[in-house]
């Protein structure tokens, strides 16, 4: 913060403070570490003050502005000027840092917990702030029921601190509550069973488990399309590293259907159900078991064995000894995938991908280490007549803070805009030669605003007509999405790029598709044509892609535009066209077998004593079909 306010006052580059940055970083860290040696428990008070966060997105705010100022203090923490960092900080902060939550959640049990009442008297907005800020970490180690206890425990706090307070603490409980409805701490009780996503948040008290269908209004049956789900319960390792963790960023699609259907058009009867959903947070568990990569048996050297050990075997598992699953061969099963590395890694796929439904933003999934590879750099991982090209996720708070950002198509500065990795700044993108391509488009001024990554690059979408949205390791990227929320008409450099809803909705009304060879200038004297000379079309294709953002936003509450309407409409159509009845079996299922012990006759395939023209050598031995009982 102090080499960003002082540049804003120098004439020197911004290169020079950016160095002067990573400077002073470096002297934070170095601090930080040699406190920690002699100062061990007050370490996570120093970490507020010091900790060198992601460079500001905005302007320090005004210390009067600040919700968690507090000049009197309490217990040991009596410096206002601790209070007013903690805020120019936490302005800054996202509540996604695991670590800093427990830090937080640290800060709470040895400095607020015992002088508890003073801290609320005296600093409520603070102490729910903190309070707040370790709801990760309470999750992540101790489950979403402890999560839950906490988040309402905080509610709980709140209220009783609205009632107590004067004038300048209500107003700061004010300003803080107005905060929390623009950031994840909206989100959180959505999925701890005290609201839920979609159009419907409302939760009674004694539906907090599921909504069932007795206890659904006309208005959400209607919504559901008379369909009912039922949602599979899966081992918790399936959900690891927790909820909280696995909701961030463009693969929380894992998170957001999971807890969705299990509030929404839901039933607990398998029997009447129309959908089986299988919920597991694959992508979320394939990264960390990336960043926390263990040989446990001494034979697992690459990472994509490890995660067919640890997540697509035991869920092969699980549908194996499913009889909803096994009846219907899994037509009437779902699963999502939240990138394509998903369908690449799992050995075991085509199990599936026959007859059961996907939903995946990716349509087109990277063939490395496939046979295939010869001929194809990608192959269809979806298939168009029955699964779903799904959009990816954008966390709330950028949704939020992205709005914000969207000026008037009048007040823009910028013809167009693309940061991010590009040939020559990382191996893995070396052959994304539109990407390079883009990077020479500055060459025609600075109202072309391309190059590596930027801190407030929210704010340029915001500042740009057009935002350019090319293809990076794989054919599918979220700078899509995001850019409804900025208000910048997206072009998309991607020809293998399949879109999200592009049946039901106008594509080109408000969105550009261009071909990766003409990626030049040809490209730029379209695009500045058409907003020199066709201001009129640039302002209808905004106001367009303004009015279909609901339709890629997870957390709208319109009943009439969201991504789980369209879901369900694509569904419903699906759901007439494969209505099927179970395996044909002339048997008769009552006296199939011996004794009660015998397993269901949906499974009598799975005991088959034939093996399929069987290969000299041959390793497999073909351990899914094997007696289920």
């Amino acid at each position: 913060p102090h080499c960003e306010s002082t540049h804003r006052k120098s004439v020197l580059p911004l290169r020079v403070w950016r160095r002067a940055a990573l400077s002073w970083v470096a002297r934070c860290r170095a601090l930080r570490a040699e406190y920690a040696m002699s100062h061990p428990r007050r370490l996570d008070l120093l970490l507020l003050v010091l900790y060198c966060a992601p460079w500001s997105r905005a302007a320090s705010p005004d210390l009067d502005a600040l919700a968690v100022s507090c000049p009197e203090g309490f217990g040991e923490l009596r410096d206002p000027e601790y209070f007013d960092n903690f805020g120019r900080w936490q302005d800054r902060y996202g509540r996604d840092n695991l670590g800093l939550s427990g830090q937080f959640l640290g800060i709470y049990n040895m400095h607020i917990a015992p002088v508890l009442e003073e801290a609320l008297r005296t600093c409520p907005a603070y102490v729910l702030e903190v309070m707040m800020n370790a709801v990760l970490r309470v999750e992540h180690d101790s489950g979403l029921d402890a999560a839950r206890a906490w988040i309402r425990q905080i509610f709980g706090m709140r209220d009783a601190a609205f009632e107590a307070a004067d004038a300048t603490n209500r107003r700061k409980l004010q300003k803080l509550m107005a905060e929390w409805d623009i950031d994840i701490a909206a989100v959180y009780p959505k999925l701890l069973d005290i609201e839920r996503l979609g159009p419907f948040p409302k939760l009674d008290a004694q539906d907090a488990s599921v909504s069932s269908p007795s206890s659904r209004s006309p208005a959400e049956d209607d919504f559901c399309l008379g369909q009912r789900f039922f949602l599979y319960a899966l081992d918790n390792s399936f959900y690891q590293p927790g909820t909280f963790s696995c909701l961030q960023g463009q693969w929380g699609t894992e998170v957001i259907m999971h807890h969705y259907f299990k509030h929404n058009c839901r039933t607990t009867d398998p029997e009447e159900a129309d959908w089986f959903y299988v919920p597991l947070y694959g992508t979320c568990k394939y990264v960390a078991l990336n960043a926390n990569m263990s040989d446990q048996d001494g034979d697992l050297d690459s990472m994509d064995a490890i995660s067919n050990k640890f997540i697509w075997e035991p869920l092969l598992d699980v549908l194996r000894q499913s009889k909803y699953y096994q009846r219907k061969e899994g037509k009437d099963h779902i699963f999502l995938f939240a990138d394509g590395q998903g369908p690449r890694i799992w050995d075991s796929y085509d199990a599936l991908r026959v007859e059961s439904v996907f939903l995946s933003p990716e349509s087109k999934c990277p063939t490395w280490g496939e046979p295939i590879r010869r001929h194809l750099d990608v192959k269809p991982c979806l298939s168009s007549w029955k699964d779903i090209v799904i959009p990816g996720h954008t966390d709330y708070a950028r949704i939020e803070y992205m709005r914000k950002q969207n000026k008037p198509a009048e007040d823009r500065r910028l013809l167009m805009t693309f940061h991010g990795r590009s040939p020559g700044t990382h191996a893995g993108y070396g052959d994304c030669a539109v990407r390079g391509a883009i990077m020479g488009l500055k060459r025609h001024g600075p109202h072309v605003d391309v190059g590596g990554f930027v801190m407030d690059y929210p704010e340029r979408k915001g500042d740009s007509h057009f935002c350019l949205v090319p293809a990076g390791t794989s054919p599918w990227t979220n700078h899509l999405y995001e850019s409804f929320y900025a208000g910048c008409i997206p072009v998309i450099l991607s020809d293998e790029y399949e879109v999200a809803f592009a049946d039901e909705l106008d594509w080109p009304s408000f969105s550009i598709k261009w071909p990766e060879v003409e990626v030049g200038d040809a490209l730029y004297h379209y695009l500045e044509g058409l907003a020199t000379y066709f201001p009129q079309q640039l302002v209808a294709m905004k106001a367009s892609l303004e009015r279909n953002a609901c339709w890629f936003n997870w957390y709208s509450v319109d009943v009439q535009c969201s991504p789980y309407l369209l879901i369900q409409r694509r569904l419903k159509k699906l759901l007439g066209m494969r209505r099927s009845p179970p395996r044909f079996w002339t048997v008769d299922p009552e006296v199939f077998g011996s004794s009660a012990s015998e397993p269901p006759l949906v499974f009598a395939h799975l005991r088959r004593p034939t093996r399929f023209k069987h290969v000299d050598g041959e390793a497999s031995n073909f351990s899914y079909l094997r007696a289920v009982g």
